[in-house]
């Protein structure tokens, strides 16, 4: 089961300098800003963006915005040549929305399914020895053998899931939130995984640097129906 992306479409994957694969992303705005988890971009100075057909980018500390209060990061990137994905609506609160986790080729793993709850939760982010409540956290509920970085699945679901693998809408291919590694409840039960919802993240800081790329996505990639934003209004207007 997968997702189609459009045409020119594709998640990118993140390596350190030694060609060792850190985590996947993928361009949400026409400038190549990457989304991709902290754990991906953490304790490096300089991280390799790749992208289908051989293309990459070699990003410096410059490049390199570190998000932990939320476990993301953003990458500026140049000359990938992919087109960035639609942040989608918020998913509703009063239902579980079927999704598929992605991951880009050659990133350890392929595309599965999930259900994403739209009720919101506070979860511990731990990550080198620190510790922080992060609030508006949806919960993930994984298939068996759920992602894997190193490629292997594992029977109780408990693998390494990979660092910013994108929650795309199963229906649309929107991106609904992104895989939080280092995200967790004492009270989770196996299989479940939780992510960050990238809206609601953008709106706790809306002059910040992930508030001003989801309003960048909102507004030139176009989005229709229950994910219309500017972009897409623009489109249909001029219909």
């Amino acid at each position: 089961m997968g997702a189609v992306l459009a045409k020119g479409q594709a998640l990118v994957r993140i390596c350190d300098p030694e060609g060792r694969m850190r985590g996947t992303g993928f361009v949400a705005d026409g400038a190549g800003t990457v989304v991709t988890g902290h754990a991906a971009v953490h304790g490096l100075r300089r991280v390799v963006v790749h992208a289908p057909g051989g293309r990459s980018h070699t990003a410096d500390a410059s490049g390199i915005t570190p998000l932990p209060e939320w476990d993301l990061a953003l990458i500026r990137t140049d000359g990938l040549d992919v087109a960035p994905l639609l942040i989608g609506a918020e998913p509703s609160a009063s239902r579980r929305t079927p999704v598929l986790l992605h991951a880009a080729d050659g990133a350890g793993a392929g595309t599965e399914a999930a259900e994403l709850s739209g009720s919101p939760v506070t979860v511990v982010r731990s990550a080198a020895g620190r510790c922080h409540d992060v609030e508006g956290v949806l919960e993930l509920t994984l298939p068996d053998g759920a992602l894997a970085a190193d490629g292997q699945e594992r029977a109780d679901g408990s693998g390494v899931r990979i660092p910013g693998a994108p929650v795309l809408d199963a229906r649309t291919g929107a991106v609904l939130a992104v895989l939080g590694t280092a995200l967790h409840a004492p009270d989770a039960v196996p299989r479940t995984a939780y992510a960050v919802p990238l809206r609601t993240a953008g709106r706790w800081e809306p002059e910040g640097p992930l508030g001003l790329l989801v309003a960048r996505n909102g507004a030139t990639v176009p989005g229709f129906g229950a994910d219309l934003n500017l972009a897409g209004a623009v489109r249909l207007t001029a219909a």
